[in-house]
């Protein structure tokens, strides 16, 4: 792909396939997880909530504290397959070593590494703690003998609407004491509830959905946004911590590498490469496959990326000096930069609208309900552009571009030492 991108853009012969295929190839990895803890903890209603699948793979949720899930099953939501492992009783948890429940997680574990061993793959990537109310002696040798076998783990406090605050502080005093007694590496603690309604400080999706992105291999973490759930914002969260800062910052090494200066914009740049592929990776990840490569086409084909270059680069310009080669550098990155976080905003702020519609209509199941190409036209891009750039959403697309620069500075620092 680099020599598709690293050149000028020829919107007729560029290789819409093989980027597509790209970014089909790069979000194939399989991810495997283990969703774990106590008897009517809410392991399934985590699963449920936080990732997408079709009406009949859901797991089961039981009701009253009783279990709903024996032994483990597998639930497979694109390329994540998650482990749910029957829960154990807390009132026969004192021996751990002898418990079920803690037996049949190691032994997932090993035996998927010994088995296939040289398919990594095949291994267990993360586990996912669930506890409610108490932390017990099984949890912590439990977590200390998965951290022993390299695999992250995190606790979530689960049902968290149903705790007070003393109560919470309890808990995550019980892992940190745990963490010094046993030798537990950095266990970080969040809370969650299905309850919505508590706000973002106690239902910590976002923080949750980082923690498993950033402790996957690089291999592997394009594999796990387009699992997620596509309602409630949680991908639209996602695209913007992590996927779009990925190709603003490929768009910034490119006029680093090549001192192209994007300042004005032709209709024909070597920038446009990396943004289609970023507008079929935003379009892949909520599950927009069909007619994609149509849809960017004819957007590409509309000069509509260069539109886009030309008004944010005079924008840029009012603001920014060219004062010698240092700025002029530092410009070209934040033209750069700006052009790429804006248009992947702006793609994922439609696609937001499209699903919203689609569900709306009988579900996400079906995304051909809504034609796409009536959401993707060149009329509606550039008013949600002029809704970013005078709204809030422009907060999030300096942020974005200032992660960059600063990057590039620091880059730049190094290189003269």
């Amino acid at each position: 792909m680099n020599e598709n991108i690293n050149k000028k853009f020829d919107v007729k012969n560029f290789d819409y396939d093989k980027c597509y295929e790209e970014v089909k190839e790069n979000a194939s990895k399989n991810i495997n997880i283990i969703v774990c803890g106590a008897t009517g903890v809410g392991k399934s209603s985590l699963i449920n909530d936080f990732f997408e699948f079709d009406k009949d793979s859901a797991a089961p949720v039981g009701s009253s504290g009783k279990p709903q899930t024996r032994g483990i099953h597998e639930y497979h939501s694109k390329s994540i397959t998650l482990f749910d492992t029957e829960g154990y009783e807390v009132e026969s948890s004192s021996t751990p070593e002898n418990s079920a429940f803690y037996k049949n997680i190691i032994d997932l574990i090993d035996e998927r590494k010994n088995t296939y061993s040289a398919d990594l793959g095949m291994h267990i990537h993360e586990v996912w703690y669930c506890i409610n109310n108490r932390f017990m002696n099984l949890d912590e040798r439990l977590i200390k003998d998965i951290q022993a076998r390299n695999i992250p783990v995190c606790v979530i406090i689960t049902k968290v609407d149903n705790l007070d605050e003393n109560e919470v502080a309890q808990i995550k005093d019980a892992v940190g004491e745990a963490g010094k007694r046993s030798r537990i590496n950095g266990v970080e603690v969040f809370t969650y509830s299905t309850n919505s309604d508590l706000g973002d400080e106690y239902v910590q999706k976002s923080e949750i959905n980082s923690w498993a992105h950033h402790n996957l291999d690089d291999y592997l973490r394009e594999s796990f946004i387009p699992s997620l759930k596509k309602a409630q914002g949680q991908m639209a969260e996602m695209m913007i911590k992590h996927k779009i800062p990925k190709y603003a910052a490929l768009a910034a090494g490119i006029v680093t590498a090549t001192s192209f200066v994007p300042v004005p914009l032709s209709d024909s740049v070597p920038l446009m490469g990396i943004q289609v592929k970023m507008a079929m990776d935003i379009l892949s990840c909520y599950g927009i496959d069909n007619d994609m490569k149509g849809v960017v086409k004819n957007l590409a084909g509309a000069g509509f990326v260069s539109y886009i270059g030309k008004t944010l680069a005079s924008q840029l310009l009012s603001v920014i000096p060219f004062v010698g080669g240092a700025a002029k550098a530092t410009v070209n990155v934040s033209v750069a930069t700006t052009v790429t976080a804006t248009l992947g905003v702006a793609i994922t702020k439609i696609c937001e609208e499209y699903t919203k519609a689609c569900i709306e209509n009988g579900g996400s199941k079906d995304l051909m309900i809504t034609k796409i190409s009536d959401y993707f036209t060149v009329e509606n891009l550039k008013k949600v552009m002029k809704e970013i750039s005078k709204g809030k959403d422009q907060k999030i697309v300096e942020r974005i571009v200032k992660a960059v620069v600063d990057m590039f500075k620091d880059t730049k620092k190094g290189a003269r030492k």
